[in-house]
């Protein structure tokens, strides 16, 4: 089959319609996990959501999303926001399936962390006694 004769070559291109849909190309970058989009992000023009929920962990490991308004599972955009309580007496450890109190990444009372993993039932947590508090949003 003959390429059409006369027609320029497609490149990939974002529509701007803040500037009349002037055309701009997109450009990316090769990674381990394939090719990223090279992209500015410009947010949210408001919170994800009306609640900043807040979950109680214990000695036993949960999913974010066992902590989450009705047990479901949440999608983010960028990732999760995690903030422990201020009044936590112990640690919280996020991690994978494989986090413990002695393994995992530690948040002290008041600390946070932001987690660009955006499937809540891939977030794990375990307190280091009970009780201990969390707050999040999804990003």
């Amino acid at each position: 089959m003959a390429r059409d004769s006369g027609v320029s070559p497609s490149a990939p291109h974002v529509n701007l319609s803040t500037s009349g849909g002037v055309k701009r190309p997109l450009s990316g970058q090769e990674t381990t996990d394939g090719v990223a989009l090279l992209v500015s992000d410009t947010g949210r023009t408001n919170f994800s959501t009306t609640s900043h929920p807040k979950g109680t962990i214990g000695t036993t490991k949960v999913k974010l999303s066992e902590i989450a308004l009705n047990k479901v599972t949440v999608i983010s955009k960028r990732g999760f926001l995690l903030k422990a309580d201020s009044s936590n007496s112990g640690t919280i450890h996020i991690g994978t399936t494989n986090v413990s109190t002695t393994n995992g990444m530690v948040l002290e009372a008041g600390d946070s962390i932001f987690i660009d993993i955006t499937n809540s039932d891939n977030i794990y947590l375990v307190g280091s006694g009970a009780g201990q508090g969390i707050f999040w949003m999804d990003m």
